[in-house]
């Protein structure tokens, strides 16, 4: 169970993990909104951005904020919006043009609310323009004679009087100019002229000065990113703080930490040693280890060298002489006591003293000592 620990852990860390930051992705709008200055892609809407601000404007970002203006902001541009105005937003922004006399810029080739606030519709796209537009009045600041449409391009139609064709005709209208109290609404059918790629022929980038003309230098634009995901949360009952990221964090981070400290820790306390560990070894295991040992080093002359001393020591015993004597002597010594074949015996001991003999011989030179040995007994 052990070895299996770590990857377990490992796995169920990064599963997490995975999952957790796949979540907080999602919660991030995305860089990539059709008309984001966010956005520095094609269609984009970052270089409109820092062209502005390096013309002199002073720039602003509507994002995570409630839907409202001031005096302080004269223009508003809305690039493709790619969320749905909410109830009241429309009027909400007309009304700021009304009152204060802001220029409004709204760019987009789909239908959305405050087109239909302003009475504005827009063709199908089975039914469009494209290519070199010229302008329908003159626009002299900078001088803009016509504008290029990246692609395929509605136009719009609408039931207005008031309304200005600046650039198309008046069938096919692509750029309008409408009159709100106060200010001035500015309609774009391509949100293409505006963005990344479109703002780099010049046309199209001389028809958005016109466009920003009545903004004093130095003036406030302001972008909208709310309705490129970047709105407030709306107002809904609180979770329980069970539920919020950081609980959750750290409720994961006590459970891949229970599971490591269950799997690899110990319990407090004494250490009960196992029956193994405590458990004696018998004798046998000393001399098995010890002749096993002797034996994979090949030390067959020392086994007999100690064999030859522990058999004189055990014949010389009962008579006390010393077992330490050459052999020759030995032989004669033990003759002063008892009777004993001299010729068997010295031919034995001096078998004993072989400095390597084989193992079978080893073998055969102890049994032989140990028939001696019992002979001699019964015989004394």
């Amino acid at each position: 169970m052990r070895r299996f620990a770590l990857p377990l852990i490992i796995v169920v860390l990064v599963g997490g993990c995975y999952f957790a930051f796949r979540a907080l992705v999602n919660d991030i709008p995305t860089r990539f909104e059709p008309g984001s200055i966010y956005n520095t892609q094609p269609n984009g809407g970052a270089a409109m951005q820092r062209w502005l601000d390096d013309l002199g404007y002073r720039v602003q970002t509507m994002e995570y904020v409630e839907w409202e203006f001031d005096e302080q902001q004269d223009a508003v541009l809305i690039l493709a919006p790619t969320s749905f105005f909410q109830a009241g937003e429309p009027e909400t922004i007309l009304e700021w043009v009304r009152d204060t006399g802001g220029t409004l810029i709204l760019a987009d080739d789909e239908d959305n609310s405050l087109y239909r606030e302003l009475n504005i519709e827009l063709t199908d796209f089975e039914t469009t323009v494209s290519g070199v537009i010229t302008a329908a009045q003159p626009l002299g600041n900078p001088a803009a004679p016509e504008l290029s449409l990246p692609g395929a391009t509605p136009y719009f139609s609408t039931s207005r009087r008031d309304a200005v064709v600046l650039a198309g005709s008046e069938d096919k209208p692509v750029v309008l100019a409408l009159a709100e109290g106060r200010g001035v609404v500015y309609l774009v059918s391509s949100f293409d002229v505006l963005t990344n790629l479109g703002l780099r022929t010049e046309a199209n980038a001389r028809l958005a000065q016109n466009l920003l003309s009545r903004v004093p230098e130095g003036g406030t634009v302001v972008f909208d990113e709310i309705h490129h995901g970047r709105a407030l949360p709306p107002k809904v009952p609180r979770n329980p703080v069970v539920f919020s990221p950081l609980v959750a964090a750290v409720i994961y981070s006590a459970l891949v930490i229970g599971l490591w400290a269950w799997l690899n820790g110990r319990r407090f306390g004494t250490v009960v040693p196992l029956r193994e560990e405590v458990a004696r070894r018998s004798s046998a295991e000393y001399v098995q280890s010890m002749a096993g040992l002797f034996q994979r080093g090949r030390q067959t002359g020392y086994i007999l060298s100690h064999y030859k001393t522990a058999f004189k020591r055990r014949i010389a015993k009962p008579y006390g002489f010393n077992p330490r004597l050459v052999d020759e002597d030995y032989v004669r010594e033990l003759r002063r006591f008892t009777s004993v074949d001299e010729n068997r015996l010295l031919g034995l001991l001096q078998a004993l003293g072989n400095p390597n003999p084989s193992e079978e011989a080893l073998l055969r030179l102890v049994n032989a000592a140990d028939s001696f040995a019992l002979e001699f007994e019964r015989q004394a």
